[in-house]
Order: structure tokens, then C-alpha cells, then sequence
């Protein structure tokens, strides 16, 4: 098979390239950038994103795989998901698939304990972040039902990467906001968001499917493993919105971000994640890594 792969590097872009290389299938690594085109590795392809469906119908793939562009303002954001519906059309001409790699943010936030893991037949949340990957999912969908798109939803939990939100800027400032000890968390591991990425190139339809690892993480064992100390003015810091945009976001997930049930993943994708979320962080704060996130 023959993947468009596009998104923000990291952890995950690398295992997932790394993954279905090892399983056969060709990959096209698509480097944004915002005008003419620089240049580029051997199987990566560097164009603006407004050559989208140029692109796409350049490489010709069976799948398009686009992974999340990190944190961008307003005006990026609109280019970006003018890309991302250009990218679908193309797509949907050429019968392929596409997946499109997501937050769990769409569950909204969650302020109160003990929380139910989400299942993907919960409401969508009310927060902008949540509306912003709702619109995302059903431009997918609203070009799918107009052409041969073949559109699968992943809803994931955040891959734990030391370079890269919510654990960067945690591991930079290490104050964390007062939480119940509790306070369930979940991470991903690079390797195992890459297995149900490939996984779902074979998926029986549309979805939406939770990809997270099964049990969670309790914000007291989270804390000590960055050695990280608890203060309660963080929390006054996000309400007022004077904390750093990148620093808030990362407090929010550790006070507020909802715990996915992944037993869709598993019993229609036939995947299970193979490691939890306290192997996924201790991957993470592995001595290089933790070095080059600083």
C-alpha cells in the first residue's frame, strides 16, 4: 500500500514511517511549508500547503494518514484546514483512504471524580478546542458522502513525547496545578499510536475509534516520576489566562482531560495497545530524551 503521510514531526510520524516500512508499504513523508518548496530526503516530499491536491495526486496513494499540526493560531489554523479539505477532495478522487489522527479534546473536559472512561458514543464537548476537531471530523465526513473518500476518525490520547505537548512544557516548568492524587491520566506510546494507525488502514468503516492504552496513570505517580511539585496557584494562573498558552494547555490536560475507553480499537480494529501509560512516560523520560526536550 502506499501512504501520504502529513502532520507535524516527532515520535509518532517517525514510528508510524518506521511501522509500514517494516509491513511493506511505501511511504511519502509530506513536509509542510508555507510557499515554494525546499529541499527534501529520499521518500519525503516538501510543498506548501496550498499544493495540497497537487500533492495528492502526485503521490497517488491508496491512504492519506494526516497526523495533528501542533498548536497554531488562528490564521495557520484556517490554512491548515483549508489544506486538510483540499487534501480530502483529492483524496476522495482517487477512491483513497484517509485517516485523520485527533485529540481526545473533542470529549470536551472533564471537572469531577471519579470519571467513566469515554466511549466514542459520547457527546462531543462544548469547549472550542472540541468544536474545532468536531468541524474537522465532519468535513471529512461531509466530503466523503460526495465522493469515494473512505474516511476513518481516530480520537487518541496524547503520545507521551518529552519534546512535544502536554509533557514538554511540564517538564520545562516542573509546578504543576493541585489535583486530587487520584486524578487519572492517560499517554500513548509512539509505538503503540503507529500499530493502531496501521491497524486502521484496514478498518471496517468510518468510526470514530478511541486509541489509548488500557488502565490510566494516577496524577500522584505522574508527579513524582518528572518530579514535579504541586502549587494552587497554577489553577488561578489558567482561569485568568495569564499562563503561556502551551504551559495552560498542559495544566488543563492534567486537571481536566477526560480517560478514552478503547474497547472499540480492540474488538473492531483488532488492535490493544501493548504498553501502559506509565511504560509510555517512562519511555519518554528516558535520559536523551528528556535532554533534548530542554
Amino acid at each position: 500500500m502506499r501512504l501520504l503521510v502529513a502532520g507535524a514531526r516527532g515520535p509518532l510520524a517517525s514510528a508510524l514511517i518506521a511501522g509500514a516500512r517494516d509491513a511493506g508499504h511505501e511511504c511519502v513523508w509530506w513536509e509542510w511549508c508555507e510557499r515554494s518548496a525546499g529541499e527534501a530526503e529520499a521518500g519525503q516530499l516538501v510543498a506548501p500547503l496550498a499544493a495540497a491536491a497537487e500533492v495528492v495526486r502526485e503521490v497517488a496513494p491508496d491512504a492519506v494518514v494526516q497526523l495533528p499540526w501542533g498548536a497554531v493560531g488562528a490564521r495557520r489554523g484556517a490554512r491548515l484546514e483549508a489544506a486538510l479539505a483540499a487534501t480530502a477532495r483529492a483524496a476522495g478522487g482517487l477512491g483513497a483512504r484517509m485517516l485523520l489522527w485527533q485529540g481526545a479534546e473533542i470529549y470536551g473536559s472533564v471537572q469531577q471524580l471519579p470519571t467513566r472512561p469515554r466511549s466514542e458514543d459520547a457527546a462531543v464537548g462544548d469547549t472550542a478546542p472540541a468544536r474545532r476537531s468536531h468541524r474537522r471530523e465532519r468535513l471529512l465526513l461531509g466530503v466523503a458522502a460526495d465522493s469515494a473518500l473512505r474516511p476513518v476518525l481516530l480520537r487518541a490520547v496524547p503520545v507521551a513525547d518529552a519534546a512535544a505537548p502536554p509533557l514538554a512544557p511540564l517538564l520545562h516548568l516542573r509546578l504543576w496545578p493541585c489535583a486530587p492524587a487520584h486524578r487519572p491520566l492517560q499517554l500513548l506510546d509512539a509505538r503503540d499510536a503507529a500499530g493502531a494507525l496501521l491497524a486502521a488502514l484496514r478498518a471496517p468503516g468510518a468510526g470514530p475509534y478511541n486509541v489509548a492504552p488500557d488502565g490510566v496513570l494516577l496524577y500522584t505517580t505522574a508527579r513524582r516520576a518528572i518530579g514535579a511539585v504541586a502549587a494552587p496557584w497554577p489553577a488561578t494562573l489558567v482561569r485568568r489566562g495569564i499562563a503561556p498558552a502551551a504551559l495552560a494547555s498542559a495544566w488543563r490536560w492534567l486537571t481536566c482531560a477526560p480517560v478514552l475507553d478503547n474497547g472499540r480499537l480492540k474488538s473492531r480494529l483488532g488492535y490493544r495497545p501493548q504498553r501502559s501509560s506509565a511504560e509510555a512516560l517512562a519511555a519518554a523520560l528516558a535520559p536523551g530524551r528528556v535532554s533534548n526536550a530542554r
